[in-house]
């Protein structure tokens, strides 16, 4: 059986729907792992991830979330939120030869930039500020310095268009967001009840 370990290492709240999507699809036909942090690997579980999915779970006060809580200098809490990052995509290294793809959730593109030139594997990443590259010289900068066998995932056909337009050597694939439903918006909760699509043929393609 083909495993996949899903890494997201800025762990906002707000991906506990494109992760679990994830997770769920790519379980019924791979062995998938995650690594998150504790506050989110507690809320995947409450919406029924195993706990032995878990290959390990890191500190939610690594987060920017809580990182902005506790320091009032948005300097600091954003170097200590890279800082963090660095940590985690390190640790992870030692991993990444056990699974047949690595699906990075969330990246800081600055730094992932010059990490992803030391992480051996097949790795896809989801960049959810992404549309940048097309007004932000850095941005696009950024990418243009990450390892050319690096898969893009993005959330929406004409985002590929846009991807692909800039950097047409790219290997790009959609993944759509199952947001909830707007009754669960009203009731200000937040469980995944749509479906993410992700077919056995776009896993298959991702990691060949």
């Amino acid at each position: 059986m083909k495993k996949v370990l899903l890494f997201d290492p800025l762990s906002f709240y707000g991906h506990v729907s494109y992760n679990l999507g994830v997770i769920e699809a790519v379980s019924s036909f791979c062995r998938c792992d995650v690594v998150v942090n504790k506050n989110l690997a507690s809320n995947l579980k409450k919406k029924g991830v195993k706990s032995d999915c878990f290959l390990y779970t890191y500190p939610t006060e690594w987060g920017i979330e809580s990182l902005s809580k506790k320091w009032k200098s948005k300097i600091i809490y954003h170097l200590l939120s890279k800082y963090y990052f660095f940590v985690n995509v390190i640790k992870i290294r030692k991993s990444i030869s056990q699974y047949d793809l690595v699906l990075i959730t969330s990246i800081d593109i600055f730094l992932f930039s010059i990490l992803s030139h030391f992480i051996k594997g097949n790795i896809a990443v989801v960049d959810h500020d992404i549309g940048q590259i097309k007004e932000k010289k850095m941005y696009r900068l950024a990418w243009t310095m990450c390892s050319k066998k690096m898969k893009v995932v993005v959330l929406e056909e004409y985002i590929k268009d846009m991807f692909l337009s800039i950097f047409p050597s790219k290997k790009v694939f959609v993944v759509r967001h199952p947001l909830p439903s707007l009754g669960e918006f009203s009731n200000k909760s937040f469980s995944c009840s749509n479906k993410l699509f992700l077919p056995p043929e776009i896993v298959m393609m991702i990691l060949f």
